[in-house]
């Protein structure tokens, strides 16, 4: 198999979700797993609540990212999965770091909220239990 290439095994564990109150332990758990052996492999991935500000598509790729990073930097992420495998490209670990987000008074697309929700994400609870990215 290819070096960086990622192989989810049977016993691969579930994907662990992190709220305010279990932070501290699952960091913890993260750490342990990330110093475990040599050569880790980290995949992340974000949620944001959409985008605010737009490209026409026509513009030269440093003004797409110009407007993508004002994007970034203007609305809060809603969640960070990180996930962890060894050389061998097996899964060891993967967590949900669930931020506090309010819809009724972060920024958001409402049509990006509606896909988000429609993909599982709750967002009352991200209200009242997510982590404080401050």
């Amino acid at each position: 198999p290819p070096p960086m290439g990622l192989y989810v095994g049977s016993d691969c564990p579930e994907v662990r979700q992190v709220w305010a109150w279990s932070l501290d332990a699952e960091f913890e758990l993260l750490a342990a797993a990330a110093q475990d052996e040599a050569g880790v492999i980290l995949a992340l991935d974000t949620e944001f609540p959409g985008l605010l500000l737009r490209d026409n598509g026509t513009i030269p790729d440093f003004e797409r990212y110009r407007i993508l990073r004002e994007n970034v930097d203007t609305l809060r992420l809603i969640q960070l999965g990180l996930a962890l495998a060894g050389p061998d490209g097996m899964v060891r670990g993967a967590w949900s770091f669930n931020l506090r987000f309010d819809v009724a008074v972060d920024l958001h697309s409402e049509p990006s909220v509606q896909f988000l929700r429609e993909a599982g994400i709750d967002f009352e609870r991200h209200a009242a239990e997510g982590i404080d990215p401050g």
